[in-house]
């Protein structure tokens, strides 16, 4: 039964480069901040690693210098799969709304976030950095392999011009 709980509460970090067995894969500074400080992991601890492409790998922690930790991939977990290609159009709202909207649309299995700024539109201004950063993480957390595409913000009228 414990072996079962390591595996819904294990620590799971996005990253930007490929995977495969065996290539190592440095983590960008707040990642090794993270890993570091936070989660007080080192050398020889595992962590799972996902980029949206390649599936999601067990990856040992080889160096971890201050801010600079390395990781080798070295057991494949699960092959990446089709997900279905689905958006969500949303008018802005109040930033913490927002926040919330963006990581609950990725547990779901959204695919697309679309911002779309309207006669009533509470705010014209989205971080597009903190929502995709909010994605990253609902992600990490969810066990969801990829991360939502973020869209530049859209006026109304735009939006239907140039609808697919």
């Amino acid at each position: 039964m414990a072996g079962n709980k390591a595996s819904f509460t294990r620590l799971r970090l996005y990253v930007e480069d490929d995977l495969m067995t065996g290539a190592p894969v440095s983590l960008n500074r707040d990642q090794s901040h993270y890993l570091q400080n936070v989660m007080r992991k080192g050398e020889g601890d595992r962590i799972a690693v996902f980029n949206g492409r390649d599936g999601e790998y067990w990856a040992t922690i080889v160096a971890a210098k201050r801010g600079a930790v390395l990781l080798e991939p070295v057991e494949l977990l699960r092959d990446q799969a089709e997900e279905p290609d689905l958006w969500l159009v949303f008018a802005p709202i109040k930033r913490t709304a927002v926040s919330f909207l963006t990581a609950k649309a990725t547990e779901i299995g959204v695919s697309r976030l679309l911002p779309v700024v309207t006669a009533h539109t509470n705010t014209d201004r989205v971080n597009i950095r903190r929502l995709h950063a909010n994605a990253i993480e609902a992600a990490e957390q969810s066990e969801r392999l990829t991360v939502p595409e973020i869209a530049e913000p859209a006026k109304f009228q735009d939006f239907l011009r140039d609808w697919p």
